[in-house]
């Protein structure tokens, strides 16, 4: 089976480009293909059951900008669940290298500041705002590792001093 899935922003977005992929793949696989589409209010853990339900040997992913951070979480975990899943990326290239934005997508690299200040060029919004999304990422995935517990349990707050 072949999974080409849509990330929206919501739900009254056509994923457009996947539906004509899918419509021009030769008939053979034309029939051994779905189209799935979430929306990034989705929980990323809950789109990979959906996902891993059918059995996919082949994701492809419709990767925008917006849509990156909840694509990074959902491969992570489809990877981590079932690595012999191949996954394809594809979508619109922006000021940065595709490989840039692969390695984002696959949880190899980070957002860093250099990323950040283009994505927020590109945005209009703020560096920060990227940064934060990485941040959050990664908190998400210390808690999702379940080492977040065993970390904090470690950690003793400093009691201040009597005067």
């Amino acid at each position: 089976m072949i999974l080409l899935i849509a990330c929206n922003a919501r739900f009254s977005h056509a994923a457009f480009a996947l539906k004509t992929l899918r419509a021009n793949l030769p008939p053979e696989l034309h029939e051994r293909s779905a189209i799935l589409e979430f929306t990034i209010q989705n929980d990323p853990t809950e789109a990979a059951y959906e996902i891993l339900k059918k059995s996919p040997k082949i994701i492809g992913l419709s990767v925008y900008l917006w849509n990156i951070l909840f694509f990074r979480q959902l491969t992570e975990i489809i990877k981590r669940t079932n690595p012999d899943i191949r996954i394809v990326i594809g979508g619109p290239e922006i000021a940065m290298p595709q490989s840039r934005i692969q390695g984002i997508i696959a949880g190899k690299r980070g957002i860093s500041a250099d990323t950040a200040l283009r994505l927020a060029a590109y945005f209009g919004n703020s560096a920060e705002f990227w940064l934060n999304c990485q941040n959050s990422y990664e908190l998400d995935m210390v808690a999702y590792s379940g080492k977040r517990d065993e970390i904090l349990s470690r950690v003793h707050p400093v009691v201040p001093a009597s005067a």
